[in-house]
């Protein structure tokens, strides 16, 4: 499949590294809104084209997918552009600012027959199907504790006056939107939609969020959900069930899985180099060619924005595309 990449970050060169792994993955294009970055993109990795020009990409008919990893605030409008020409789109999390920014490519990629898929690596781990198919050996599922805290480098040049983008709310960013959602999405693939939402989060001056902790309620389970760009933490993963708990080291990177029962433990994944987007870019082009394969569906990743969408409004935190038509 021939992709077009949007966006020059590092994200998007771990994306092409990832894909060049497979034999079915061709890079066709770079997209920058600078031509030189986007030019110098194309010649590291040997893509036949370069653009700052959205609809100039959007038309080379040799582009069949976008890996779009630009700011959260333009993911939804790229997208848009991309399925009205046809394009199937990989859209690296979160897919859009909001639910309705979401409802709306679903709706558009249905009409144009294309594939639209969120870009949420660990859900697409090994390690996460080792989690998911031993899921029954720990009984009733009680509680699930997951936290991500990292102490962002970015926070280091706030902390010493200048705003860099993880921090800008008018970019759709912040800790929810950032690593926030890497814990909501095992919640929701395991317990699915809440019944109910209770978060409180420290919003920066910028408005926003630094760090959030939510509490997702169930009828009979709870979901509890921290993160932070601002600290750090060790503490790992837990899925409580009645009859055992299954451990993982990290919900990001998830080198270790463990099952505990009655205090005996056995390793159900280890693998110290695992961290790689290449399942998730195995999953995209398989859908694309029609095949039934385990994925994230557009439809969970717009119950995620949801759930996202009210920890914000609890937080008080609130992004321009949030008023856009």
């Amino acid at each position: 499949m021939n992709f077009a990449t949007v966006g020059t970050n590092w994200i998007t060169e771990a994306f092409i590294q990832a894909g060049r792994t497979l034999e079915d993955f061709q890079l066709q294009a770079v997209y920058s809104r600078n031509l030189e970055r986007a030019q110098a993109l194309a010649d590291q990795y040997d893509a036949p084209s370069a653009y700052n020009d959205l609809e100039q990409l959007c038309r080379d008919t040799n582009v069949e997918a976008l890996y779009i990893a630009s700011p959260t605030r333009y993911h939804f409008s790229i997208a848009m552009a991309g399925i009205q020409h046809g394009k199937h789109i990989i859209c690296e999390k979160p897919m859009c600012s909001n639910a309705e920014e979401a409802k709306r490519l679903l709706a558009a990629a249905s009409e144009y027959g294309v594939t639209i898929m969120e870009a949420i690596k660990n859900m697409y781990f090994p390690a996460w199907t080792a989690v998911t198919d031993h899921l029954d050996e720990i009984g009733k599922l009680r509680r699930a504790s997951i936290s991500y805290c990292q102490y962002s480098s970015r926070y280091d040049a706030y902390r010493e006056g200048t705003v860099l983008n993880a921090f800008k709310p008018e970019l759709s960013n912040g800790a929810s939107m950032d690593i926030g959602i890497y814990c909501l999405h095992p919640a929701l693939e395991l317990l699915g939609m809440p019944h109910t939402v209770q978060a409180h989060g420290y919003l920066l001056e910028t408005g926003a969020d630094g760090q959030a902790a939510a509490l997702l309620g169930y009828p009979e389970a709870q979901a509890v959900i921290s993160y932070s760009k601002i600290s750090s933490s060790t503490q790992p993963v837990e899925l409580q069930g009645e009859d055992g708990t299954i451990t993982i080291d990290h919900i990001n990177h998830m080198h270790r899985v463990t099952l505990t029962k009655k205090d005996e433990t056995t390793i159900l994944w280890e693998n110290s180099q695992e961290d790689s987007m290449v399942h998730e870019i195995q999953a995209f082009i398989r859908l694309c060619a029609g095949e039934d394969v385990p994925h994230i569906s557009i439809e969970r990743s717009i119950q995620v924005l949801q759930v996202l969408d009210e920890i914000r409004a609890q937080t008080g935190v609130h992004f321009p595309a949030d008023t856009e038509e």
